[in-house]
């Protein structure tokens, strides 16, 4: 069990969080990645380019009380993109 506790957020807290903080409102699938994933659920979100997959992981940093989030990207530019 890992020593990183936070309360799991419900999908309305999720969406204005990021809104305040991205100034950006999330889509359906993004809401789901997030959830998931901040409810330690391995996710594989399989979407087109420009559809929005990077901000699932920009959302878990709002949420996780400065824990980690581990990003595997096989293009180098998405990488640099959110170091």
């Amino acid at each position: 069990m890992s020593a990183l506790q936070y309360t799991m957020p419900d999908a309305s807290v999720i969406e204005d969080t990021v809104e305040v903080s991205f100034n950006i409102a999330p889509c359906k699938f993004q809401l789901q990645c997030a959830q998931a994933q901040l409810d330690r659920k391995d996710v594989i979100t399989i979407a087109p380019t420009g559809a929005g997959k990077m901000l699932t992981f920009w959302i878990l940093l709002l949420f996780n009380n400065n824990g980690m989030v581990v990003l595997i990207t096989a293009l180098n530019g998405l990488g640099d993109q959110n170091i």
